[in-house]
């Protein structure tokens, strides 16, 4: 099955290649035709290649995708199959891609008579002159640029839109929503980059424009346009889908926090590249200096490249620091987690290796300043040197000091992140000391040396040069040291080891064995530690099942509601609740849809296939193995439906029945939710069974969330894509939000 997959899609991919460059190439030579261009005469052999690969390439594609849609159709697991998918996201993103370069290419040459000050005369008709204008050759690449993309655009939203329709029909989990977020977040990125450079290009030639000045007078005002109009259409569209189709699922996903990263660490670089250079471009005129960083006199003009910098990435880096903010506000999964330690102690890192070179370089100068006239020579020139050290300083500074933390909570602080930045910092630091330390020895010793030593030698400055370089790399080591072992005290201990095993006795061959088969000699197992709390978790979790089976026993016309009741008391009061502790005391209730008698249907229990279906939890229990024991057939709203009953292949067993439908990602979890799961005693009052019946009934009134909705602490099977609604259950539990307390306001130090 992999295999016929691979062959389909590899070979979809390959004659879409061979369609997209024959349409493409066709239409671009057809131009030429129709504005009468001189090159038409010889471009009769590149017609022949490109409809060669059109008229091949196009049933090619055509005959496997039509096979691939019959497959899709009549299986599930095929149309909601990671190869499918990865051809569909590949399709969407490389053609993405390459429709913005040749939108950008068409705006650009289109703008540029009214934004570069370029006039085209009027063309000299190509069959009198024999030879196209420049005007014509203008025109000609508007229009193929124009007719390719608009090409790619037909590809790019074809694949779009089958995705889409896969993605309602059977829903999109594990590996297909990874290859989704992939092509999202990364035309998210491409979009968001290009936008921000283009627009601080743009605002760079407005400023000098503004002040007359030609310091940019030979840089294009029409290409940043066209690559910002192109940035932002990339980026607005896929930041709309990704804020309103997907937001509850990719919330926690790991590629969304890796693009809100890169993309913080970009804007924040950038706005302080941007800031510090206007900071040194202010210091060294504030001291004197004459020509800080080869800008002359026209300073005003100089500072446009690092102020439209500065003015466009510093609010980006806000808006996108915002979006991670409440991204964390609701939970953050393990690797959100550890991607946004990764950038805190990256950055960290970063900024105190420019904290370190500025003072560095200051305590350097000031040295020279006061070693020169007690050795008698002339020092150097301090002014410009002092002007970037304090810029360093103050820059690295203020970012090492916004994302370091010396005492953070535990967690962060045994991170490994955290790890790698102190023994970074440690190594860097020692490594400095020594080469300066060495230094240091040989600027004196190579003095004492000589036939003649000289007081007077310019060469004795280095003494109070590395004399300074190796007071910052002794105070950076040892301040990273002592936060290394403080560090170590905090670090739990590590619980008890048990007992050694025995090791294991050769087995006993088959010709020697005894009769005492009925008391076997088992060896001991691993002694494990159990604590007092231990215990008590294990007693309140059997209260708290205990607790949720009798809510499912109520009895009454108003069972629903006191079902209700009774489960918000239990998920606010109760030790073992999924909500977490430092919620428990703003949380006011679950969300439901108003109780609907609709929603409680009759169904048709049919025999499932009997296949095994594993279900990745992503947390401590792994793959989770079940058998499709059966199917539910009913009918709601109108429309035929069944799901897959599950039979959970371990101690105990237990049938289960998780599923999405319309509303999931919008108005409930996009996970899905669940049905009933007999193992957790959540079937009392969801299904009624008949003995010697097949018909059972069914009430989606009572669907509810898993419990990783509430807390990254859980990891849950969710729906497979065979147990996804096309209709929309407007019953059961709503969406969940976490309610916002004062302790969750700031969403994290990001």
């Amino acid at each position: 099955m992999i295999l016929r997959r691979l062959y389909i899609y590899l070979v979809s991919a390959a004659s879409l290649v061979v369609v997209a460059f024959g349409i493409s190439g066709l239409g671009s030579t057809y131009i030429l035709y129709f504005l009468n261009d001189p090159e038409w005469q010889f471009s009769r052999t590149s017609i022949a290649g490109y409809a060669a690969a059109t008229i091949v390439g196009f049933p090619v594609w055509a005959i496997h995708m039509w096979i691939a849609r019959r497959y899709a159709l009549r299986d599930p697991a095929e149309r909601g199959s990671a190869i499918r998918h990865l051809y569909f996201y590949w399709a969407c993103l490389v053609f993405a891609i390459f429709f913005a370069v040749n939108l950008s290419n068409a705006l650009a040459l289109a703008l540029r008579p009214w934004l570069d000050n370029v006039t085209n005369p009027p063309p000299v008709p190509p069959l009198q002159s024999g030879v196209a204008t420049e005007a014509t050759v203008d025109t000609r690449l508007i229009l193929q640029s124009t007719w390719n993309a608009l090409v790619l655009l037909v590809i790019w939203l074809l694949h779009y839109r089958m995705a889409a329709r896969d993605r309602a029909a059977v829903g999109e989990q594990g590996a297909s929503a990874t290859l989704r977020r992939w092509y999202m977040y990364a035309a998210l990125f491409i979009g968001f980059v290009l936008m921000l450079y283009s627009g601080a290009s743009v605002l760079q030639l407005l400023w000098a424009k503004a002040l007359n000045s030609n310091l940019f007078q030979y840089s294009s005002m029409s290409i940043p346009v066209a690559n910002l109009v192109t940035g932002f259409i990339l980026w607005s569209f896929h930041a709309r889908v990704a804020a309103t189709r997907y937001i509850e699922d990719d919330r926690k996903s790991t590629l969304r926090a890796v693009e809100g990263f890169l993309a913080v660490g970009l804007s924040i670089t950038i706005a302080l590249y941007g800031g510090s250079q206007i900071l040194y471009y202010s210091l060294a005129r504030l001291l004197g200096v004459d020509n800080p960083g080869g800008l002359g006199n026209d300073i005003l003009a100089g500072l446009a490249d690092p102020g439209s910098k500065l003015i466009v990435f510093a609010p980006a880096w806000f808006v996108v620091r915002r979006r991670l903010a409440r991204d964390a506000s609701t939970g953050e999964a393990k690797r959100q987690a550890a991607i946004r330690r990764l950038y805190v102690n990256l950055a960290s890192l970063v900024a105190l290796a420019a904290l370190a070179f500025g003072a560095g370089q200051v305590l350097w100068t000031l040295a020279e300043q006061v070693e020169a006239p007690m050795i008698g020579v002339n020092p150097f020139d301090w002014k410009n040197p002092l002007s970037i050290g304090v810029t360093l300083f103050a820059v690295g500074g203020a970012v090492w000091l916004a994302h370091w933390r010396q005492a953070p909570p535990t967690e962060e602080r045994q991170s490994v992140s955290r790890r790698l930045y102190l023994w970074a910092a440690l190594l860097g630091s020692v490594l400095a000391g020594l080469g300066f330390a060495v230094a240091l020895v040989y600027s004196v010793l190579q003095q004492v040396l000589q036939p003649n030593p000289r007081l007077n030698d310019l060469a004795n400055l280095d003494f109070g040069h590395y004399l300074a370089a190796l007071f910052v790399a002794l105070v950076v080591g040892l301040y990273h040291w002592r936060v290394m072992r403080a560090d170590t005290k905090a670090r739990p201990p590590a619980p008890p080891v048990g007992p050694a095993e025995p090791a294991a006795e050769p087995a006993t061959p088959p010709w020697a064995a005894t009769a005492h088969l009925s008391e076997p000699e088992l060896a001991p197992a691993p002694t494990l530690m159990v604590t007092a709390s231990t215990v008590q978790d294990a007693v309140d979790l059997a209260d708290w099942r205990r607790r949720v089976g009798d809510l499912y026993r109520l009895k009454g016309d108003d069972a629903i509601a006191q079902f209700r009741r009774a489960r918000d008391d239990l998920f606010k009061t109760h030790p073992q609740s999924p909500i977490e502790a430092d919620e428990r005391a703003h949380f006011t209730g679950l969300e439901y849809f108003a109780p609907d008698p609709a929603f409680r249907v009759t169904a048709r229990m049919e025999p499932g296939d009997g296949n095994e279906l594993v279900i990745e939890t992503g947390g401590e229990d792994g793959a989770i193995t079940y058998r499709r024991v059966g199917k539910l057939v009913f009918q709601l709203a109108g429309e035929e439906c069944s799901l897959t009953v599950l039979s959970l292949v371990q101690y105990a067993g237990g049938l289960f029945v998780p599923f999405k439908d319309a509303t999931s990602g919008h108005e409930t979890y996009g996970g899905g939710r669940y049905l009933f799961d007999t193992a957790k005693d959540t079937d009392g009052l969801v299904v009624e069974l008949t003995p010697g019946s097949t018909e059972v009934t069914v009430d989606f009134n009572f669907a509810y969330n898993p419990s990783c909705v509430y807390s990254p602490r859980w990891a849950c099977p969710l729906a497979p894509p065979e147990n996804t609604l096309k209709i929309a259950v407007r019953a059961g539990e709503r969406m969940y939000d976490h309610p916002a307390g004062p302790e969750m306001a700031s969403g994290g130090p990001v």
